[in-house]
């Protein structure tokens, strides 16, 4: 796997510049990439053309950033496009995407399916910034915002928007809360703990971990061992598939990066990474289909899994 060096370091530009990357493709060598780059324009012409205020948030940006660098052009492949609308109503969502439309997420998005022949499906998840989830129940005091909506996500590399429709003379907007020092940093860590889904925030926060190969933040491991002594591994995986629809990891690789987790805390050993071999970091990448390391054949029971 590459790694980032110290003269790629990114600010606000660099965003910039990986989201109109993103948006307008490379030169689309491949079907896959040809097709992705068809359905985020039809999706964003469709936005524009209703008028909406719309940002690109959290992992499709740190994808867009980190993909190209580390795995390769070839091999990146977001797994779903994440954005932000500003005072838009989830009905009107709805309509303007009813040929896409294929349910409403947990958190009261629209997620989307773009399919196209051959089997690639083309994922959108599309939703209100006043049903961000920390704005609707009033979890944090921040006023609803798109600048402070960096202040709500679980994670660091989750925390930034970048708007969509760029001005003549002026670059699109960047809102950031940790987003480039944790980059730049290599480091995973909480942003924002109240969640509704704990155990899927552990889980995801692992597999990320794997998968880009960054150091775990303090606050990170430790909600990642609180969450481990409360949680079976069965309920770990069960919050796994119900995110991600298939399955990122297996029982037996969750148990191993828990187990060094609890073995980093007991040695006193700041700032772990959890080490996977370079063939596997890039199926983490790659993300479809899912690959031979989560067979139900690695499944542990429960047992397993044992606390500091």
């Amino acid at each position: 796997m590459n790694t980032l060096q110290r003269e790629e370091r990114i600010d606000k530009q660099a965003i910039r510049e990986a989201v109109c990357r993103f948006f307008n493709g490379d030169s689309a060598r491949s079907y896959v990439r040809k097709e992705i780059k068809a359905s985020i324009h039809g999706v964003l012409r469709r936005i524009q053309e209703a008028g909406w205020e719309a940002y690109l948030v959290g992992g499709t940006i740190r994808d867009a950033v980190l993909g190209p660098r580390m795995a390769g052009p070839s091999a990146y492949y977001p797994r779903d496009i994440d954005i932000i609308l500003i005072g838009v109503q989830r009905a009107d969502v709805k309509e303007r995407f009813s040929d896409l439309w294929a349910r409403e997420t947990r958190f009261g998005g629209a997620h989307l399916v773009d399919k196209k022949p051959g089997g690639l499906h083309v994922l959108f998840d599309i939703w209100s910034l006043e049903d961000t989830w920390a704005f609707k129940t009033k979890a944090t005091p921040l006023p609803m915002s798109i600048s402070f909506f960096p202040q709500t996500p679980f994670l660091n590399l989750d925390a930034v928007a970048v708007e969509i429709q760029s001005h003549r003379g002026k670059p699109r907007r960047v809102f950031e809360n940790g987003f480039i020092d944790g980059i730049n940093d290599r480091m995973i860590e909480i942003n924002f703990e109240r969640n509704p889904y704990p155990a899927i925030c552990m889980v995801r926060a692992l597999i990320m971990a794997a998968k880009l190969q960054f150091a775990i933040g303090p606050q990170l491991v430790d909600f990642a061992l609180r969450q481990a002594k409360t949680t079976s591994v069965d309920e770990l995986m069960a919050a796994q598939r119900s995110h991600y629809g298939v399955q990122r990891c297996s029982a037996r690789e969750l148990v191993g990066w828990i187990r060094s987790l609890q073995e980093a805390s007991a040695q006193g050993l700041l700032y772990p990474r959890l080490a996977v071999p370079t063939g596997r970091q890039l199926t983490l990448w790659n993300g479809y289909p899912p690959s031979d390391y989560t067979t139900e054949r690695d499944a542990l029971p429960s047992p397993e899994l044992t606390p500091v």
